[in-house]
């Protein structure tokens, strides 16, 4: 994982910010429920300070699930990255999914 030992998150609809072994656990569960067709990135900006990077985007995705019913996407992110041994990890991100109109 290009992950930060410290890294959090928040995605939207998630009741509050989890760690690094939350996103470990659930991954492996969001994996087998369902799966990516296809996946675009819009970029809005992205600012590098020193060994810190904030990239800000929204996305729309193609995807499958566990039932084989496919739906379109569309969400947003902000990333924040810290430059560590020549690699940039995931320090945190904030977002996901708009709500469904």
């Amino acid at each position: 994982m290009m992950v930060h030992p410290n890294m959090t998150f928040w995605e939207t609809g998630a009741p509050m910010p989890r760690d690094k072994a939350s996103l470990k656990h659930w991954s492996r569960f969001d994996a087998e429920n369902g799966s990516t067709l296809e996946q675009e990135l819009f970029p809005i900006s992205a600012i590098i300070t020193g060994n810190v990077a904030v990239v800000q985007y929204n996305y729309m995705i193609a995807r499958e699930n566990y039932k084989k019913e496919r739906e379109r996407v569309t969400g947003h992110y902000t990333d924040v990255l810290v430059k560590e041994g020549g690699r940039w990890l995931f320090l945190t991100w904030a977002g996901g999914d708009d709500p469904k109109k």
